[in-house]
């Protein structure tokens, strides 16, 4: 990924480039958590691997309270199958509130693995119904080697701005990121309860942005 175009670091005022050349303020809601994963340092558990796969995705909502209620639902969902998924390590959500993007980042053990995920269950339904509550959606994995580890914000942005995405992309221009939720509530719970906890502070935010009439 050493070789990103330019073009990737451009102002293009389209709403759905993975960024358009402003800083990104990305708001955590769900933590890098999973099996693999100390919640509380977000380190890996185990002994490393010399590779993992890597997966980064976004999909701007559109601004209605049906669509939020629906992407709930349907993360609920998602998450319920990620955590009976064998080679899952972890996973974290996060909504970038400019362009009311969401965006994931996680991290397999193999391909194989997040093959299992994506062609089936509830993430396989999910996809096929993005248009009901989305503009757009766009997803990529790729092999980063365990220096990498733990993932960055910034390098699974910038992975996704890649067709043919690897290790070692210069990340956007500016990637800050702030909790919704204090981390200390999260330690102990898991990735279901984090989330349906950060979900109902989200709908208070929306509506209190007018974005969700």
């Amino acid at each position: 990924m050493s070789d990103t175009t330019q073009n990737s670091f451009s102002s293009t005022h389209d709403l759905d480039q993975v960024y358009d050349g402003q800083e990104i303020q990305l708001l955590v809601f769900l933590p890098f958590m999973g099996p693999g994963v100390d919640t509380a340092t977000g380190q890996l558990l185990g002994p490393p691997q010399n590779t993992y796969v890597m997966h980064s995705t976004q999909l701007r909502m559109k601004p209605t309270l049906q669509a939020l209620q629906r992407f709930e639902q349907e993360s609920v969902l998602i998450i319920d199958q990620l955590e009976k998924l064998e080679g899952l390590v972890g996973f974290a959500f996060g909504l970038e509130p400019r362009r009311n993007v969401f965006r994931t980042m996680g991290v397999w053990r193999s391909t194989a693995a997040i093959d299992s995920f994506t062609g089936h269950g509830a993430h396989y339904q999910s996809m096929n119904g993005a248009d009901a509550i989305s503009f757009s959606v766009r997803g990529h994995c790729w092999e980063v080697p365990a220096s990498e580890m733990p993932p960055r914000w910034e390098a699974a942005i910038a992975g996704l701005a890649k067709p043919n995405a690897g290790a070692g992309s210069p990340p956007p221009q500016a990637v800050t990121t702030a909790n919704l939720i204090d981390l200390a509530v999260a330690v102990g719970q898991s990735p279901k309860q984090v989330f349906q906890i950060s979900a109902a502070k989200l709908r208070e935010m929306f509506a209190a942005a007018g974005l969700a009439p």
